[in-house]
């Protein structure tokens, strides 16, 4: 077995069609099986462990500079203006919902963000991006 470590993302990429394709040709031939959605999810054959060490190896590797592409798109969206005027939107539209004696509803809360196009998680978030206390 080749150690997944060693190999170039584009030769892993490789590698995974390979054996995905091993693996298709094993539930057509060896399990009977057509190749639909279901029964590639549904299989198990002798290549899901190699399959599944070389998706986790490509995520692995991928997640830094996903995460980095994540964080500069938000940075960009959330300038100070922008979190200003999102801040005081929220700020009305919450004092607009219904209390109970145990506070907001969740519902109502999730409704709200839907309707807004953000969440209370991403004006925290903003919030510590801006530095703002």
């Amino acid at each position: 077995m080749t150690n997944l470590s060693t190999l170039s993302l584009e030769d892993l990429k490789k590698l995974e069609a390979e054996v995905a394709a091993k693996r298709d040709a094993y539930i057509h031939a060896e399990l009977g099986k057509d190749l639909t959605p279901y029964n590639r999810a549904n299989s198990t054959t002798p290549l899901d462990n190699h399959i599944y060490e070389i998706v986790s190896e490509i995520s692995r590797r991928e997640r830094p500079a996903k995460e980095a592409a994540e964080q500069a798109a938000f940075a960009a969206e959330w300038t100070l203006e922008a979190f200003t005027a999102r801040r005081a939107a929220w700020n009305t539209e919450v004092t607009k919902l219904p209390r109970t004696a145990k506070g907001l509803k969740f519902e109502d809360v999730r409704a709200l963000e839907a309707r807004l196009g953000y969440t209370m998680d991403d004006l925290k978030r903003a919030k510590a991006l801006l530095g703002i206390a």
